[in-house]
């Protein structure tokens, strides 16, 4: 009889904790669907809410959409106003430009005709005295043609000699120049000036340069180049 009740006993404990783990699964079914109907529940909140984020976004968009095309609208009439005046004031400056070079251009060729017209009576006084016939007065517009032909070239041999004897006889009248600080400036100065010219320097240059007469700059000369400051070659003085 003790086997039979032990048998009993362990069947009655066997279908209590059956009963026991049943009740326990079902707990944990409801407590499965009551979080999965509070995540359902969480997630329609969540979408609604991020609809009416994205429909906020869009009206949004679309008011400042609107506000910029009405913002547009106004200044763009203004952008192109402006446009057009600045257009209009460019062409304006560009007609000034244009007339301007235009007379620049006429002031050259008159200034240039008159200075062909000059040139040509120089050359027929010098041919006058030379006892030559005069050649026929060319056109302005000729002048180059004018500027080559041989009795240019005898007057500008001719007043090269002329500033060659000028230049012999300035130097000829006195030796040297009292040494004073002017003088020794002056002289400095014509050196420095020879020096910024390394193509040579004529005597009517350094005159016109230092405003000084043409005797006493030949004296300043011959004391550079007797000093070994400068030489002269031709017509011309050079710096050492």
């Amino acid at each position: 009889m003790g086997r039979s009740d032990d048998v009993i006993s362990l069947n009655r404990e066997v279908v209590s904790s059956y009963e026991t783990r049943v009740k326990a699964i079902g707990q944990l079914v409801t407590d499965t669907n009551t979080l999965l109907d509070d995540l359902s529940k969480e997630d329609v909140e969540r979408k609604k809410n991020t609809a009416k984020l994205l429909g906020d976004f869009h009206a949004d968009h679309e008011e400042m959409s609107a506000r910029l095309k009405a913002d547009l609208a106004k200044v763009g009439p203004e952008l192109t106003q402006a446009e057009a005046g600045r257009v209009k004031q460019a062409q304006t400056e560009i007609k000034e430009r244009v007339t301007s070079v235009r007379e620049l251009l006429d002031e050259f060729k008159t200034e240039r005709d008159k200075t062909a017209t000059a040139w040509q009576g120089l050359v027929n006084v010098m041919q006058a005295k030379r006892g030559m016939a005069a050649p026929p007065v060319a056109e302005p517009a000729k002048e180059e043609a004018v500027a080559k032909t041989e009795p240019v070239e005898m007057v500008k041999a001719e007043t090269e000699a002329s500033e060659a004897s000028g230049e012999a006889g300035a130097m000829a009248e006195g030796e040297s120049v009292e040494r004073t600080p002017e003088t020794a400036a002056l002289n400095d100065q014509v050196l420095a000036y020879l020096a910024d010219h390394p193509d040579g320097t004529r005597m009517t240059e350094l005159e016109e340069e230092f405003g000084v007469a043409r005797i006493k700059m030949a004296r300043f000369l011959k004391e550079l180049m007797d000093e070994n400051k400068t030489e002269k070659r031709d017509m011309l003085y050079f710096a050492i």
